[in-house]
């Protein structure tokens, strides 16, 4: 297509007077100057094997062989080089990736993982470029590559360092309609920049805008549309917008499922799915390569499927009942495709790993995360937890998988790419593609239970150890470094005080039969509560009075429709005061109390806080002492599959149970169900944003300890839905635990906060062992905190297994053991006989 720029307006304006859309590539940078490069003609110049590889330079190549997951070299530069920097390979393959560059600079002269940046690397033995930016400001003194994450071969033909600078031109706005794409370009150099196209030179001055627009032809019902920014000296910057032309007449060709019709352009350009009536999807393209749309041949057809073949790609289509299956081979260079534009306005979506959206939310804000990693429209595939995109409309639930997890996924609420900010663009990038496309009636929430149907939960990892060693190993700790003369500290380290903590006292005392002489017992200690101890200590009054009052604060606390409310400083940028996580904390804790003691009042308010909690749609805003009330939480999900069937083992209303089935969907895409690594399949990452909305990035950083408690609630879920194994989802998670516990050192036994899984390591603090020895007694059928039975008339509670019939409980405890049970809300002394029998009325 003929390159064609409109100028419609010139205005000197300031840099923030257009509307401002999402650039999907908003950073740019142009590159200038060579400083360094290695050619490997005479030696390795330099570049040293550091870990699992082998090199050496052999006819002008640098040739590698690769012995383990984590290997690496790097070089000495001969003169710090001055940031930013980019760095640009030429390889060739057959290891997976992701690749890595990491860097050394006049301000710290070692390789940290926060100083790295990965690249998608083809392991497809054939040469490619790989541009890699270094985005620092101090100069930079070393190099190291990783140049995948396998055994393997590789060869590097040149590795070249070049000055890096932010491309002066950048799109402000940039909107397709009508059969055209207009865009409000920027100079946001301090100099004037000349912008060349078909022979004129154009002058934009510093800060100032232009507007450009370029038509359609209207010719075909699928088109691209490119803008082309050309600055004087540097290299062009193309940004397309594929658009869908409904207007053109075409000869389409059918397939028809029970519930969608699928139409699609005989040159294979795309397709527009229809439920009902309704257009609900556009795929356009159906095979795209670096903007430009692929016009394939029409080689057969079927009533359910048709194949394209063309510039080396091969494309299938079959339609079932609401799905599309969508097969793209390429013999070629990657190809992108299919790019699946959910039509309406946005009710819900679903990135998993990255992303989950409410009602018109946009993807990629700045709302979780205010730096630039908040740009999640092409992530790092090791940071997506399972196949799964959705985009949620007023018109269907429209749900896309894949198969193999190497495969880059694209995700973009609005279509910020396009322009087109009536819909919802997801899209996957790969030389093959094996998808599925679903176009239903259903929430983010059936998109998943949907995606486990087709790929059921992964292989469970070998246990490292088994509960009798786990329990070994974690009372190592609690004796240890967790523990002084105080009691015990929430973590290993020394800036965690140590106290007589009651849930710790209790695990202690679960693993060895014995409680621990304590002066006094102080709430909590644990991510899980166990506050078995009060009641073989002689305290259950003590215990009784205080979570009477806790449970009376809340209630005070609780608005007039159920809701509670947060005022601190976590609630910028949200759109409400409250949130799902907010609620659902509180609501547990309520019902917990009400389920244990059957106090009415506690009762009362649990369920109306339910009855609200049933407006939310995302599960967030459980973590406000350092995370935003807006940030998508897997904690969240936890307490809300807690209070839910606390909710319906209290009530009997079916309604909850499928509310606690619902949010326990939605805890599922913060876990990984594949695996790279080891130590991955069922890591949990905590939350979709950053701490103080800037660092730590938790997006792709496992913290077990957050998937735990999730766990915990699934093993009380598990007891009343079986429509997912949530036994073996919490099993997993539980696995994942142990195996990131430090097995030896000077914190054996504990769990670190977090995993990094490409490094396979642990990152502080160090946290004690009992919520997972909790959810290890979960899973093994063991007692674990207070043991409750109900029937229609009592309520008995305590730290030993009970049941009721005939008017009267049965505990099983050890002969002679004094402790005390809760008894209708009061407190019960008894000396055991071994099986105890206390008359209920």
């Amino acid at each position: 297509m003929n390159r064609v720029i409109l100028i419609l307006s010139v205005a000197s304006v300031a840099a923030g007077a257009c509307a401002q859309d999402l650039d999907p590539m908003p950073d740019v940078k142009a590159w200038t100057r060579t400083l360094a490069r290695w050619d490997f003609d005479k030696d390795a110049g330099g570049w040293q094997a550091v870990q699992d590889v082998e090199l050496k330079a052999e006819n002008g190549l640098l040739k590698l062989k690769m012995t383990g997951h984590d290997p690496h070299l790097r070089t000495r530069l001969s003169a710090p080089l001055p940031g930013p920097l980019g760095v640009k390979i030429r390889m060739r393959t057959d290891a997976t990736g992701p690749g890595e560059v990491f860097w050394t600079t006049t301000g710290n002269d070692h390789y940290h993982p926060d100083v790295r940046r990965s690249f998608a690397v083809q392991a497809d033995n054939q040469w490619h470029e790989y541009l890699i930016e270094v985005n620092v400001r101090q100069s930079v003194t070393g190099l190291r590559i990783d140049p995948g994450v396998a055994a393997g071969q590789a060869e590097i033909d040149y590795v070249e360092v070049s000055t890096l600078e932010s491309y002066p031109v950048v799109f402000d706005r940039f909107r397709a309609a009508d059969g055209a794409v207009e865009a409000v370009v920027r100079n946001r150099d301090d100099k004037p920049v000349e912008l060349e196209d078909s022979g004129r030179t154009l002058t934009l001055q510093p800060g100032q805008t232009q507007t450009l627009k370029q038509v359609a032809p209207r010719k075909q019902p699928f088109e691209s549309v490119p803008i082309v920014l050309a600055p004087k000296g540097l290299r062009p910057r193309t940004r397309t917008a594929v658009v869908y032309n409904p207007a053109v007449a075409c000869d389409w060709a059918t397939l028809k499922g029970e519930q969608v019709a699928v139409k699609v352009a005989r040159d294979g350009s795309g397709a527009v799915i229809e439920r009902g009536e309704k257009v609900s999807a556009v795929i356009a393209p159906l095979v795209g390569r670096e903007g430009r749309i692929l016009r394939l041949q029409l080689v057969k057809q079927t009533p359910t499927t048709i194949e394209f073949a063309g510039e080396g790609v091969r494309a299938v289509l079959a339609a079932g009942s609401d799905e599309l299956a969508v097969v793209i081979h390429s013999s070629g260079e990657p190809i992108e495709g299919p790019v699946v534009r959910a039509v309406g306005a946005l009710e819900q979506g679903l990135l998993a790993g990255l992303e989950y959206l409410g009602k018109g939310e946009s993807s990629s804000s700045k709302l979780d995360i205010e730096t630039p990693a908040h740009m999640r429209f092409q992530p790092n595939p090791l940071h997506v937890t399972m196949p799964l995109m959705v985009a949620r409309t007023d018109r269907a639930c429209v749900a896309l998988s894949w198969t193999d997890m190497a495969v880059q996924p694209t995700y973009a609420c609005p279509n910020f790419v396009d322009g087109a900010y009536g819909e919802h663009r997801m899209s996957l990038k790969a030389r093959q593609v094996q998808s599925v496309v679903r176009v239903f009636d259903g929430t983010v929430e059936d998109a998943v239970a949907w995606t486990l149907g087709k790929m059921a939960l992964p292989k469970l990892p070998e246990r490292p150890r088994d509960s009798k060693a786990q329990m070994d190993l974690a009372m190592k700790a609690l004796n240890g470094p967790l523990k002084n003369a105080d009691g015990w500290g929430h973590c290993a380290e020394s800036r965690w005080a140590r106290g007589p903590h009651a849930d710790i006292a209790s695990i202690v005392w679960r693993i060895t039969g014995q409680p621990p002489q304590l002066d006094k017992l102080v709430p909590g200690g644990s991510h899980v509560r166990n506050e078995s101890i009060y009641f073989v200590t002689g305290r259950g009054q003590q215990w009784l009075e205080r979570a009477r009052a806790q449970a009376r604060g809340i209630v005070a606390s609780q608005q007039a429709d159920g809701s509670f409310r947060y005022k601190g400083p976590y609630r910028k940028g949200h759109f409400e005061d409250t949130s799902s996580g907010q609620c659902g904390t509180h609501a547990a804790r309520l019902l917990e109390y009400a389920y244990q003691t059957g106090d009415k009042e506690a009762l009362a308010a649990g369920t109306k806080a339910l009855d609200y909690i049933k407006r939310f749609r995302v599960p967030r805003g459980a973590q406000v002492w350092e995370l935003s009330l807006h940030t998508p939480d897997i904690l969240a999900s936890a307490y809300l599959v807690w209070a839910y069937v606390r909710g319906y083992e209290l009530t009997g209303r079916e309604d909850y149970l499928k509310e606690a089935r619902r949010w326990g969907l939605s805890g599922v895409p913060f876990v990984y169900l594949w695996g790279r690594y080891p130590v991955m399949p069922y890591a949990t990452i905590a939350v979709y944003g950053a701490t103080n909305f800037r660092a730590p990035l938790w997006i792709g950083l496992p913290v077990q300890w957050c998937g735990g408690v999730y766990a915990y609630a699934l093993t009380l879920l598990a007891r009343h839905d079986n429509s997912v194994d949530w036994r073996r989802l919490a099993e997993g998670i539980y696995v994942s635990a142990i195996q990131q516990t430090y097995a030896e050192g000077p914190h054996a036994g504990c769990l670190p906060d977090s995993w990094e899984l490409a490094a396979q390591r642990p990152h502080p603090p160090d946290i004690n062992p009992c919520a997972i020895i909790s959810l290890q007694f979960a899973l093994d059928g063991k007692p674990d905190g207070l043991q409750t039975a109900a029937d229609a008339k009592h309520r008995v509670t305590g730290p030993y297994p009970v049941q009721i019939r005939d008017k009267q409980a049965y505990v099983d405890a050890p002969a002679g053991t004094k402790y005390q049970m809760i008894v209708d809300g009061k407190v019960v002394d008894v000396t055991s006989k071994g099986k105890d029998v206390i008359d209920l009325e």
